[in-house]
């Protein structure tokens, strides 16, 4: 495995299977026009063998320069463009900062695949199904090593520590979970879910057969579709024999909705720091109502539902409860942020008691 660009010149590609691995973007994009139905896929190091590559008609330039849209390209590299609209029937021709060029390098291989979460299944048995030692090429970002590039072997090592499931011969086999919780003689690790805020999560959740809570408070934009593509891929397995999800949203709930929405104003000028890339502590509500009058408007990206449901009890749960209905889920996580601590405490009593818990 490399790592990174960096250690290319020393892996071994020829007569070897090799996938190219670029979880975050590249290969997620590729492998979603191949699932819209696209031709061809041909990666090339930058824009100008890309233009050269412009046809008017049949071919679609795709990709990104430091995470911006390329001017004059027909398409970034998020997945979500890759529509069956646009891609299918045509080749795409895809440049990226990082990506392409472990597909390049994989493209010296005996044979050359690319893998994403979307694929990783498939990817590996395509792999074991060539018959020659493999080589995993790993994008990176910027020439360093991605976390996220091996992401699939770091949640794989997890869950065989959690659930003491490494071979025997493995480097981690004698590395117990302590203490060892065991069921009907048998161990049993804590149960793993699958936490994000993108459709990559959700893939994820789904090839790994993991539970999965969307953090709904964080980024809504893709709750609905994220959460509907989990619970329609799911697969039953060894871990889960039906889908199970949840959603994180943000609640705050106060005797009177006036109340509730004066609390309200710490979080809404948090959200704008954190937006602006200033890290502070969060504010009063009587400090953020003036900070927020001052900076002026400033919308946030929102989705089908608020970040925050905000209001009293009944109120609150009613919205709640429409969006878990929409959802098909029957469990909802509730993150309260604001600035009175015994605050914070009452809003979470309020609802409990409001859906007579405890």
């Amino acid at each position: 495995m490399a790592l990174s660009p960096s250690e290319f010149a020393d892996a071994p590609v020829s007569g070897r299977t090799v996938l190219a691995i670029d979880v975050l973007r590249a290969t997620s994009a590729a492998v979603a026009a191949c699932d819209a139905g696209c031709a061809l896929i041909v990666p090339v190091p930058d824009e100008a063998p890309a233009l050269a590559r412009r046809d008017g008609g049949g071919v679609l330039l795709a990709g990104e320069r430091g995470g911006q849209a390329i001017p004059g390209f027909d398409l970034g590299n998020s997945p979500d463009e890759f529509t069956r609209e646009r891609v299918e029937g045509r080749t795409v021709v895809l440049t990226t900062t990082n990506g392409t060029a472990a597909m390049m390098r994989a493209a010296a291989g005996a044979a050359a695949a690319l893998a994403a979460l979307t694929n990783v299944s498939a990817a590996a048995r395509w792999a074991r199904g060539q018959a020659r030692d493999v080589t995993l090429l790993c994008a990176g970002t910027n020439g360093k090593v991605a976390m996220e590039d091996d992401f699939p072997e770091q949640v794989t090592e997890l869950m065989a520590f959690l659930e003491d499931d490494f071979p025997t011969a493995h480097p981690f086999g004698r590395v117990k979970a302590m203490p060892a919780p065991v069921a009907e003689d048998r161990y049993v690790g804590p149960a793993v879910w699958m936490l994000g805020s993108s459709m990559w999560s959700s893939a994820a959740a789904v090839e790994f057969g993991l539970p999965y809570s969307f953090a709904h408070f964080f980024s809504p934009v893709k709750t609905r579709d994220a959460i509907e593509a989990y619970m329609r891929n799911f697969r039953p397995g060894v871990r889960l024999e039906k889908p199970e999800a949840t959603v994180a949203v943000g609640v705050i709930c106060a005797d009177t909705q006036e109340e509730a929405e004066f609390l309200s104003a710490s979080v809404k000028l948090l959200q704008q720091r954190i937006r602006l890339g200033e890290r502070k502590p969060v504010a009063a509500p009587e400090e953020a109502l003036r900070e927020l009058k001052m900076r002026g408007e400033m919308p946030l990206e929102e989705g089908e539902w608020p970040r925050y449901f905000v209001g009293t009890p009944a109120v609150v749960r009613e919205r709640l409860e429409q969006m878990a209905g929409e959802l098909g889920i029957d469990e909802v996580i509730v993150n309260t942020i604001v600035w009175d601590h015994e605050k914070r405490i009452r809003s979470y009593e309020m609802l409990a008691k409001e859906f007579r818990l405890g």
